[in-house]
């Protein structure tokens, strides 16, 4: 059965790819990447609504109760996992300009780093020398080299002005990577709180709102333009994209449990970079980029740099990967404990707390446990 779970994860990272190639695709006939990025989020948001409506019914969760739990959040981390949730927009335009399989490489890496920047603050009240030294300067490494021998035969050849928006666009998919951790930290936030189907409709709903408000600014500017195109392809696009958007919740939900947060990660990059890889090969986006020994010896860095993160956290002591916890707290410090909040569910899930991945290290049922807990307390807690 684990096997199952973990073919899963693998196709998370296909359909993450698929997602970005639809995107991309969309981009063409759409001609504006900031509304193919609002509308695949409201897709993806009305989809999750639909699914989180069916199990508040399934669960006889009302309105009431969900206003309830919703009072005990620290809403400035569930408003920047949507935020964060937006910055996917580059993952589409760095697809059309670098390729997929490098786009996937610059945010995975961004992820790595922001993940390693929050261990190294969290870990000043524990170190453990060479252990973590190595944990925590290996996968930025391997990852920065990784970046460097894919970028070495992309950029050969760009004129200067195009080695410009190359340059930009590089960065602006490595800054998603950190962005998703950002988006990982307040879905994980909270999803202890109103179940894992409610907070990803949350995050997609401010997602939404994000990419709304940079579609309106880049129409303002006269930047790009929509030119709508009510194909038939287009349509079967836009279903391509809201199908891959709701697979990523339910994988980042359901498998973790199963086999382990770190495999489950490992798994999706590994997935991502290899359909990356295919992608460029076949030509889905034009221009076709052959299989070479950069480009793949940068794409195998960066999932070893993923497997050093995220195999090594796993051995570790949850002191280290709090990164949730230090962002929740910071809101403000006349707030609840966060720490107090999860530590009822942290110690119910063999799951450590992670800042990668799509705030996959709660499940439903470490939810139910949390607030069992709470209930006992009181109000004096």
């Amino acid at each position: 059965m684990d096997v199952c779970f973990a073919a899963c994860a693998v196709a998370q990272g296909w359909t993450s790819t698929a997602w970005v190639v639809a995107n991309a695709s969309l981009v063409k006939r759409e001609g504006s990447a900031a509304f193919t990025a609002a509308v695949s989020h409201i897709l993806a948001w009305a989809m999750l609504l639909v699914a989180a409506t069916g199990v508040n019914i399934w669960t006889k969760t009302g309105p009431s109760d969900l206003v309830d739990k919703a009072r005990r959040v620290v809403w400035k981390p569930a408003w920047i996992a949507g935020l964060g949730w937006s910055s996917t927009l580059f993952m589409v335009v760095a697809a059309g300009l670098l390729g997929a399989a490098l786009g996937q490489v610059l945010v995975v890496s961004g992820e790595l780093s922001a993940a390693v920047i929050a261990d190294l603050r969290t870990q000043k009240v524990q170190q453990t020398a060479q252990t973590s030294l190595l944990h925590l300067l290996g996968p930025p490494s391997l990852a920065l080299t990784g970046i460097i021998v894919s970028l070495f035969q992309e950029i050969s050849g760009v004129g200067q002005a195009s080695l410009i928006s190359f340059i930009c666009v590089a960065a602006g998919a490595f800054f998603c990577g950190v962005c998703l951790v950002l988006c990982s930290v307040g879905t994980t936030h909270l999803r202890e709180f109103i179940g894992p189907f409610n907070a990803g409709a949350w995050s997609a709903f401010v997602a939404s709102l994000g990419n709304i408000m940079i579609w309106g600014a880049i129409e303002i500017g006269q930047y790009a333009h929509v030119q709508v195109d009510s194909s038939t392809g287009t349509f079967l696009l836009w279903a391509v994209v809201g199908s891959a958007s709701f697979w990523n919740l339910i994988v980042v939900t359901f498998v973790p449990p199963r086999i382990g947060f770190a495999r489950t990660f490992c798994l999706i990059v590994t997935g991502k970079v290899t359909s990356g890889l295919l992608v460029d090969a076949t030509g889905l986006l034009s221009p076709r980029r052959p299989l070479t020994a950069a480009r793949c010896l940068g794409s195998l860095l960066v999932v070893i740099a993923a497997l050093v993160q995220k195999l090594g956290s796993a051995k570790e002591d949850s002191q280290g990967h709090r990164a949730y916890d230090m962002v929740a707290s910071a809101t403000t410090e006349t707030e609840v404990s966060t720490e107090q909040r999860l530590g009822a569910a942290q110690a119910q899930s063999p799951v450590l707390p992670s800042v990668i991945g799509a705030g996959a290290v709660a499940s439903s049922s470490e939810y139910e446990a949390c607030e069992h807990k709470e209930a006992h307390r009181g109000p004096g807690a």
